[in-house]
């Protein structure tokens, strides 16, 4: 087994680092930590006193060899299924007219800030919708007495 050092990384299932003292394992999500105090001896030790362990069964069972979690292919396959509209199901619906006036507010304000100091604003997107767009139709159908 290998030393964890300030260069050791983890793929997104996580790692397996094991005690120095006890060798008692335990999965890490990420290194952004100095010390740490063992489950097994309750010791605490150093980052760089940590034994990495060869494999995680977790990514073995699902064939992941630690790495890049997805290829630049799939990447792009994943941002484009995300952008594409989805309006063809039904626009969810919300209760209290207070909440959604005062959230639709708070989503023109910051569209308005982003506007002023030149930011890209990025309102949630539900079923296609964005968030801006539900809230403004929910305000004007509950206004009208429709929800």
């Amino acid at each position: 087994m290998q030393k964890v050092t300030a260069k050791t990384r983890t793929s997104g299932i996580g790692s397996i680092v094991v005690c120095p003292h006890c060798e008692t394992e335990v999965t890490v999500g990420h290194f952004s930590w100095a010390s740490m105090v063992c489950d097994g001896c309750t010791q605490e030790v150093d980052k760089l006193d940590w034994l990495l362990s060869p494999k995680n069964p977790s990514a073995v069972a699902l064939g992941k060899k630690g790495g890049s979690a997805k290829s630049p292919a799939k990447t792009k396959a994943a941002r484009e299924n995300a952008s594409r509209p989805r309006k063809n199901k039904e626009m969810p619906t919300f209760a209290p007219l207070g909440l959604i006036k005062l959230a639709h507010l708070e989503l023109e304000k910051e569209r308005r800030r982003c506007e002023v100091v030149g930011e890209q604003f990025h309102p949630l997107f539900v079923n296609g919708y964005s968030l801006n767009e539900i809230l403004a139709d929910h305000i004007s159908r509950m206004e009208r007495g429709e929800l």
